[in-house]
């Protein structure tokens, strides 16, 4: 449902200074309904990075590239407004996250009860 405060909630939560504190790196993603993986992996290298990202033409420098900026550093992720419900996707985008420190954690906002048990990992959404 919409107008709940999700995403003011993920705000705060991102903008909090015990977060700061916690985390060397911070990114902040928006999705909609537009999931495409180069879009998003732009997006995030853009946001770790804190500057424009060139337009690489496939997945694999990309995601090499994502891997180069939170190297050895923990992250704070937001997937703000996760639409896409294909389980295979998802798993293909954490594969792309699998990188930084230790502690690394990855924060969904979405509507949609499939895709936050979709996202889930040990606990539920």
């Amino acid at each position: 449902m919409g107008g709940l405060g999700k995403r003011s909630l993920a705000q705060m939560v991102y903008k909090d200074d015990s977060i700061l504190r916690s985390f060397d790196k911070k990114a902040w993603v928006c999705l909609s309904d537009d999931f495409n993986f180069k879009k998003i992996l732009m997006n995030m290298i853009e946001s770790l990075a804190e500057k424009k990202c060139d337009d690489f033409s496939n997945h694999t420098v990309l995601v090499d590239k994502l891997r180069v900026e939170p190297r050895d550093k923990n992250y704070l992720l937001v997937l703000d407004d996760l639409w896409n419900e294909d389980a295979e996707d998802w798993e293909k985008l954490k594969g792309f996250l699998n990188v930084g420190a230790q502690g690394s954690k990855i924060l969904v906002t979405t509507r949609s009860n499939v895709v936050a048990s979709v996202v889930r990992d040990v606990a539920p959404p």
